[in-house]
């Protein structure tokens, strides 16, 4: 164990030199590490016995070495657990008793960690020690540390002892986005994988800054000095309630007037709290005296975005950036600098605050923009300075109503398509009075036509004006009836193609019994079975006709052969 070996036929490209393979002194795997720099390594504080030094196999470089390490002062950050059995930390960084080459080292980025987020890490599982690839896709936050959980590309990808402190590595963009910190297994066999973000490795290490990119999630000027003192205890609650998902409200408009420290303050200690650089860390940060109802998760916000004297092309930039959307398109062309442009086909499933809407540059521009991620699925904390604002009643009109034409237009798409075509394939097989379908699916359609020319850019003046809450409403409730009626239709239909296929099944234990009384050719009877044969295998099939065929059939048999239908019974 621990010897080098030939490099896999997979080998790690030249740009990701900086994997590493953590071992004890007498050559035992321990974990993986990512090399930083020239001469520091971090891994996960599991992996490194405390107090004793360990070797780092630098085998993702061309000419990688075996090389002696310990650990940095001040930077071995055990896993803690608080009350509730939450893990916190488990981070460490190394440092190489020889630097290597510049350029070898990896390159962390400030990334949300969003759901879906194809990812991948290499380590070195104990049934291959020269190291093997797991891909995943990442899932929602997990405990109160801003760990991420990802879910196995398949079920043997699941972590295991040998990836602790591997890096994790963004599909889409190639860039480092967190390192794997741990694996579970229960009673059962079920394997989950884990992974601490970028920022959660900062606020652990701030060292590990030096070889970060990306902007921060939250802009300073909405960073809070202390997160201790609660001034706004409702106003605390609410947000708490909005950012952990309690309050389901996609958007959410508040009001912070000028001089209102109290609130702009408790705004402030919210994301500090929510974000995973900012939050205080180990088992008893300076918020662990606080309400626990006045605490949000840790990463339960992805972006905190100031946008007084903003332009609508900065906010968007930042949304780009937060998403790991490069100048690159994701088919290796290349794409856009637009970072709106970048947005307009994009999920977006991020958590953002979008603080001083009607004081940005261009207030309208930024509604309009602040609507699209609404559309793309991003949540938005949206704070006004001004009550009666002409930016603020647009916003409460045109934003808040985006995500729910986005789900209607869904949801029509589902009825007219895939309903559709599933009631079209039915009727084939069986016929059955469909006018109230029909009717409900015209209606469908007509208001599907609608909702498109809602979203589609306008000319000139801009984009046609988005329905009133009352019109949305009945909008919504056409599309639900249509669904319900077209649902009613397609499991009717069902429900006669299975009723079709007993009928079928009935007409062999008859048969049979005639075979067995050689009567098979009974001129008194076989015209009856080609009766309801041809009836319940023609298409469409008329249930009531092949009823009727079938029964006759069974009574000519009963007569011809003396039996009783329970004697054919299946």
């Amino acid at each position: 164990m621990g010897d080098r070996t030939e490099r896999p036929v997979n080998s790690p490209e030249p740009e990701e030199s900086w994997r590493a393979r953590i071992l004890a002194e007498d050559g035992a795997i321990l974990g993986a590490g990512i090399l930083l720099g020239t001469e520091t390594v971090l891994t996960c504080a599991h992996v490194v016995p405390e107090g004793q030094g360990v070797l780092v196999d630098l085998e993702g470089a061309p000419d990688g070495r075996t090389v002696p390490a310990r650990v940095v002062e001040g930077c071995w950050i055990p896993e803690t657990t608080d009350s509730h059995g939450e893990p916190s930390g488990d981070v460490a960084l190394l440092t190489l008793r020889t630097a290597q080459p510049a350029g070898r080292g990896a390159t962390f980025h400030r990334v949300s960690p969003s759901w879906h987020r194809t990812v991948h890490m290499y380590g070195y599982p104990e049934w291959l020690d020269w190291g093997v690839w797991f891909r995943a896709r990442l899932a929602g936050r997990c405990g109160l540390d801003g760990r991420v959980q990802m879910f196995p590309a398949t079920p043997e990808e699941a972590v295991r002892p040998g990836f602790s402190g591997a890096a994790v590595t963004d599909d889409l963009s190639g860039q480092v986005i967190g390192m794997v910190v741990s694996r579970y297994r229960d009673e059962d066999g079920l394997r989950l994988s884990y992974m601490i973000p970028t920022e959660t490795v900062l606020r652990h290490l701030p060292r590990v800054r030096a070889w970060v990119s990306g902007g921060s999630a939250v802009d300073l000027s909405l960073v809070s000095g202390s997160v201790e003192e609660v001034l706004d205890a409702p106003f605390a609650e609410r947000l708490v309630h909005w950012l952990d998902g309690t309050d389901p409200a996609e958007v959410k408009i508040s009001t912070v007037l000028p001089g209102d420290q109290h609130r702009a303050r408790t705004l402030q200690r919210a994301i500090t709290l929510a974000d995973r650089e900012l939050a205080g860390r180990g088992a008893d940060p300076p918020s662990a005296a606080a309400p626990p109802a006045t605490v949000p998760p840790v990463g339960s916000l992805d972006l905190a975005i100031d946008a007084a004297g903003r332009s609508a092309a900065y906010v968007a930039e930042r949304v780009a950036e937060r998403l790991g959307l490069g100048l690159a398109g994701s088919d290796g062309e290349a794409g856009t600098t637009d970072p709106l442009a970048r947005l307009r086909d994009a999920e977006i499933p991020l958590t953002a605050v979008v603080d001083g809407v009607d004081e940005a540059a261009e207030p309208a521009a930024l509604v309009d923009l602040l609507g699209l991620l609404a559309e793309r699925g991003c949540r938005l904390l949206l704070v006004f300075h001004t009550p009666d604002s002409p930016s603020r009643r647009r916003a409460e009109h045109e934003i808040a109503a985006r995500p729910r034409i986005t789900r209607l237009a869904a949801l029509l798409d589902e009825i007219t398509v895939r309903r559709q075509q599933r009631l079209r394939e039915l009727h084939l097989l069986v016929t059955a009075d469909l006018r109230q379908a029909t009717t409900a699916l015209t209606r469908a359609h007509a208001l599907r036509s609608h909702l498109a020319a809602l979203r589609a850019p306008g000319a000139g003046s801009g984009p046609p004006p988005l329905p009133t809450p009352a019109e949305l409403a009945a909008f919504e409730r056409t599309a639900e009836l249509a669904r319900d009626q077209v649902e009613r239709a397609v499991a009717r239909l069902e429900a006669l193609v299975a009723r079709r296929d007993v009928l079928r099944g009935r007409l062999i234990p008859f048969q049979a019994m005639l075979a067995a009384h050689r009567a098979l050719e009974d001129t008194a009877v076989a015209p009856h079975y080609r009766r309801a044969h041809d009836s319940l295998w023609q298409a469409p099939c008329d249930l009531a006709v092949a009823e009727e065929a079938v029964a006759r059939y069974i009574e000519a048999v009963v007569r011809r052969t003396g039996g009783t239908p329970g004697e054919a019974a299946p």
